[in-house]
């Protein structure tokens, strides 16, 4: 025992049970007059608050302390309601609890459980609620209703001992339903009515300085029917028995009719039998409930659903019948007969990710001899349609009683993308069962592409369209990427009209955000300067439908495309050419789109001549060697690198838009996307004889917000051991270091051949090492900054907000697609190789949201320091 000081009070508890004698009857039992219930409580027994077993010594109850139990101890020196907290990490038949009172002071009374509320009431009247329904489950044993006080039996200097005792009766009911109709069901309650008058809980005070004498503040409604909800459910099982516990004020006496409902999933029972004694406080009475010996027991069937289902069969086009699921390593499609919702009391509820039609039909069952109506409109299983776009509230009636059930249908709350394929693809999509269009083939012309809001509005309906598969590296996965091209220029979504419409698969990206996160970076910082980055991509996520497969979470966004509600340039060379004639476009007519991109697939490419970037145009433009737009192009972008070379700033400023290119490089540093090294996705153009600009920003969903810490420990867990020197680990910067001072460009590259050594690789970080050797550059780096760093303060709760809109999507995406496993181990004959890891992988979905919050957070203040102290890096390669 620890000793008591002037700022600490321990108090240890002895230990007992609540005692019961066998020999004395409570009620009348079945198949004769009486049925052994409980005896009485010793008068000395302290109390615990949760049960441990049914019996420590063959005639106690095991009542035990939990962790994190509190008293209220009241102390002699004018301290109220102190709390002292259990020091014990296991349940326990007894406990010291710990806390504080006033210099000198002894504890004088307690109570449990401590309540705040009485931080101003005297020990004479503590105030607390007995509920007349109480919940009890098997598993934690935990009682509600506990209530008692404690009396002081020691004090010396070595601490207290306090004597607990039961304001109420402990009830406990042991249930047997072998034989009966409710075998087998899943127990739900058991209730006791007393005759009217009696009460058997309400708001209290009890006066801990009289023994505990209780007076009742309060009388609700019904005070005298009593229900335990047994919340674990447990089915009935032959043979089997189950016990439970319940507090009750004693206010049971000799003679009073008790009668005790059984109910289960389709099942009421009743039966009624006699008091043969008076309850007291601080005794357990038990009621051996053996049904089958009940002869008397009333069983009628309750007016309840015990199942609900949207069938497939039932609604079809609005149900899909088939299933993408994870077997653990690959994602497959399986057959369904439809969506199940679940049944919790009265409320039946269900979430079907992808819901965009909400006139239903439900399959339902019920006991038998149960109706069935809505707004009066009896309704048939399997036949009637109801609008569930709002909750539908069912009334059911046994021809007695009458129970109003509500149903509750939801999407992700997402819109919702449906691809309708006509035709037969080229190229299989193994976990969808599909066959697809590839990359290549040719745009089908009479597919079709609905998009619903998510309360299932028509935003586009069934509109002529072609779609296939797009991207590089993101076709090697298991969750393959697509490109929309409408037949005529459509608005989705309330984004301006056009053709070419991107679905992002976003399989690499834990959070779903990336890509999102960085387009809202990418128009904060073009929002803050007219004269910097300018169109960039918007998008929301969806989930999609493709040939009646709900496939998950996708971005849809607008494709970079050179256009009036786009990229507004000059149009590209195609369209020049039909509105002027080939023989009359010049080059300085048109405009140019260049990505650059060691994917290098484009016909419009070349190398440049002295970091050897791969660069390609987007649209296609004469290109043999004579050609005056192919020489215009490079003579663009090789004139940078040449003035670079011989530190002409000048020169390079008259060649380069040098605005959007600082903005660009905000956005690739800020969201730490290392792509940018070989360059991957990035985008420049140019405008007929204009200057090179910056942007558009494209492709974040990997080597973006990285987790280093994280990376390095689970790259070798994954089984990622090549790329040495080269590995994403080894070219992430700290939150405050530059990602461009790990330039290190060289002639081998790979697109240019292969390296010339292997311990060399592509990072050039296109031309920024260069022009940050330049004091003008670095000084206007500086002057866009402070403006603009200022409105990214506010992208936390942009990422906390998206987060929480896909919160219950990732639910269902996970599933599908999970990103952490054995698809990612090797063996996955879906993943076409074994990509590497961002460093949130592990986690759970919210787990993955606050560490991109916390990435980026990090991210901007490293950033910001940096660039307001000047330190730039001014020698890299």
């Amino acid at each position: 025992m620890n000793r008591y000081t002037n700022k600490s009070l321990l108090l240890v508890m002895a230990a007992a049970g609540l005692a019961g004698c066998a020999d004395e009857d409570l009620v009348n039992g079945p198949g004769r007059d009486t049925v052994k219930i409980v005896a009485r409580m010793a008068p000395a027994v302290q109390t615990r608050t949760c049960v441990g077993g049914p019996d420590i010594d063959g005639t106690s109850t095991g009542v035990l302390w939990s962790p994190g139990d509190t008293i209220g101890v009241f102390g002699d020196s004018g301290t109220r309601n102190a709390g002292f907290v259990n020091q014990s990490t296991a349940n326990v038949a007894e406990a010291t609890f710990a806390g504080q009172l006033g210099a000198g002071e002894r504890p004088q009374y307690a109570y449990y459980p401590y309540s705040p509320e009485n931080a101003s009431a005297s020990a004479t009247a503590i105030a607390g609620t007995l509920p007349m329904t109480q919940r009890f489950d098997m598993t934690s044993g935990r009682l509600e209703g506990d209530y008692k006080v404690g009396t002081l039996t020691r004090w010396d200097e070595d601490g207290s001992e306090f004597t607990f005792t039961h304001l109420f009766s402990l009830l406990r009911f042991t249930i047997d339903a072998t034989g009966t109709r409710l075998e087998g069901e899943r127990l739900e309650s058991i209730t006791l009515t007393l005759p009217d008058g009696r009460q058997l809980g309400g708001s209290f005070t009890v006066d801990a300085t009289a023994g505990g004498a209780v007076d009742w503040t309060s009388r609700p409604e019904a005070a005298n029917v009593l229900t335990m909800d047994w919340t674990d459910r447990p089915v009935l099982e032959s043979g089997a028995n189950y016990t439970g516990y319940i507090t009750c004020a004693p206010d049971v006496h000799e003679g009073d009719e008790i009668q005790i409902t059984v109910r289960t999933t389709q099942f009421e029972a009743t039966f009624t039998r006699e008091a043969l004694m008076d309850f007291k406080a601080n005794s357990v009475y038990t009621f051996p409930l053996t049904l089958s010996l009940f002869k008397d027991m009333e069983v009628k069937a309750r007016p309840v659903f015990t199942s609900f289902v949207f069938a497939a069969a039932a609604n079809e086009g609005k149900i899909l019948g088939k299933r993408l699921v994870n077997d653990g390593l690959l994602t497959k499609v399986i057959d369904v007969a439809g969506d199940t919702l679940a049944i919790d009391g009265t409320t039946v509820s269900g979430c079907i990710p992808y819901l965009y039609r909400f006139d239903l039909v439900p399959t339902f069952a019920t006991p038998e001899g149960v109706t069935v109506k809505v707004d009066g409109v009896e309704q048939e299983s399997g036949t009637t349609v109801q609008d569930f776009s709002q909750p539908v509230t069912y009334t059911l009636s046994n021809g007695e009683q009458e129970a109003q059930f509500t149903v509750e249908v939801k999407n992700t709350g997402l819109p919702v993308v449906v691809l309708e394929q006509e035709g037969e693809g080229d190229t299989r999509w193994d976990a969808a069962d599909l066959m697809v269009y590839g990359k290549e083939a040719e745009w089908a012309k009479t597919d079709k592409v609905s998009v619903y809001e998510a309360d299932g509005t028509v935003d586009v309906d069934r509109v002529d369209a072609g779609f296939r598969l797009r991207g590089n590296s993101t076709q090697e996965y298991p969750k393959l990427p697509f490109a929309i091209k409408f037949d005529k220029k459509q608005s989705v979504l309330g984004m301006p009209k056009h053709k070419r419409w991107v679905l992002l698969a976003n399989w690499m990206d834990r959070t779903m955000l990336r890509n999102a996160v960085a387009f809202e970076i990418a128009h904060r910082t073009a929002d803050a300067f007219g004269d910097g980055l300018g169109w960039n991509p918007r998008g929301t996520n969806v989930e999609v439908v493709y040939n009646g497969r709900h496939v998950g979470n996708y971005y849809l966004c607008e494709q970079i495309k050179i256009d009036g509600d786009r990229l507004d340039i000059k149009d590209c060379y195609e369209d020049v050419v039909e509105d002027m004639g080939e023989g009359s476009v010049t080059p300085a007519d048109c405009g140019y789109l260049l990505e650059f991109d060691d994917g290098y697939d484009e016909n419009c490419k070349f190398i440049t001549n002295r970091r050897y970037l791969p660069c390609q145009l987007k649209d296609d433009v004469p290109w043999e060697s004579s050609s005056a737009f192919r020489t215009f192009v490079e003579d663009k972008v090789n004139g940078v690198e040449d003035a670079l070379a011989d530190g002409d700033y000048a020169r390079v400023y008259e060649l380069l838009d040098m605005n959007s290119v600082i903005d660009q490089f905000f956005v690739w540093e800020l969201t730490m996307n290392n792509e940018y090294r070989h360059p991957k996705s990035l985008y420049m153009y140019i405008n007929g004889d204009s200057k090179l600009f910056a942007g558009p920003v494209w492709d974040f969903d990997f080597q973006t917000f990285p987790n280093e810490e994280n990376i390095v420990k689970l790259r070798p867990e994954y089984g990622i051991t090549t790329g040495g020197e080269s590995g994403l680990i080894t070219d992430l910067p700290d939150f405050g270091e530059w990602m461009y001072a790990n330039s290190a460009p060289d002639a081998g590259n790979w697109w240019g051949g292969k390296p010339s050594s292997p311990d060399k690789f592509d990072a050039p970080y296109m031309w920024y090492p260069l022009l940050f050797k330049d004091e003008s550059f670095r000084q206007r780096v500086k002057e866009r900054w402070i403006t603009i760093y200022p409105a990214l303060l506010s992208v936390a709760e942009e990422i906390r907000q998206l987060g929480e809109a896909n919160r219950l999507s990732d639910r269902f995406n996970e599933a599908i697609w999970p990103l952490d496993g054995a698809s990612r181990k090797g063996g996955n004959p879906q993943l076409g190789y074994l990509p590497d890891v961002n460093g949130d992988e592990r986690m759970t979905y919210d787990e993955a949201i606050r560490n991109l919050e916390a990435v980026f957070s990090a991210r901007l203040a490293g950033l910001n320091s940096l660039i307001t102290s000047g330190s730039f890096v001014t020698d890299a390669k």
